[in-house]
């Protein structure tokens, strides 16, 4: 049976210790990794924002400006 006790503070800083030491010799590939997913996040949020901006300047006012349409269109797809 596992024990069940609960680690104390010493315990937890400990264990980050160790948990940041393994990670050092990553560091450069971590950061990395940070930027792209910091970057992918951007991108995802900036989907809806290209979609409102589409939906509010193009469709609702009707005003039929095919260029401007088709580089929202193909930025949201992108």
């Amino acid at each position: 049976m596992p024990d069940a006790r609960v680690a104390g503070a010493a315990e937890r800083r400990a264990a980050l210790q160790l948990l940041v030491r393994a990670a050092l010799p990553e560091a450069a590939l971590l950061k990395g990794a940070t930027l792209w997913l910091v970057l992918a996040a951007a991108l995802e949020a900036l989907g809806p924002l290209l979609g409102k901006a589409f939906i509010d300047r193009y469709l609702l006012p009707r005003d039929a400006d095919v260029p401007a349409i088709v580089g929202l269109l193909g930025g949201a797809l992108v």
